[in-house]
């Protein structure tokens, strides 16, 4: 995920979406516009993938470690994922996504 900076946790994808100060997307961080390039062209396609998500019980988050174990180049004797955080309240839910059927 933290290639993504976030983004794929859904909360940057309004366009008045409200920039946690420090985050990768701040304005204020001197690589903000590298992760902006990056991802901001891709919101579309994001929130329609969001949708498919809420529909079925999926954060996006929990869509995209999925995909990371099942379908990307991991191998089984890799480390795994690198969950990226700065809060408590974000490991506990990537460890609830993680855990998820």
């Amino acid at each position: 995920m933290n290639y993504s900076g976030g983004f794929l946790t859904g909360k940057y994808l309004a366009p008045t979406a409200k920039v946690e100060p420090g985050s990768h997307f701040d304005k204020n961080w001197v690589w903000s516009r590298f992760y902006r390039e990056r991802y901001d062209h891709t919101a579309e396609p994001v929130r329609e993938l969001q949708a498919v998500c809420e529909k079925h019980g999926l954060s996006l988050a929990e869509a995209t470690y999925r995909w990371l174990e099942h379908h990307s180049a991991l191998q089984p004797s890799d480390q795994g994922l690198i969950l990226g955080i700065s809060r408590t309240e974000q490991l506990e839910a990537a460890i609830l996504d993680r855990s998820a059927p």
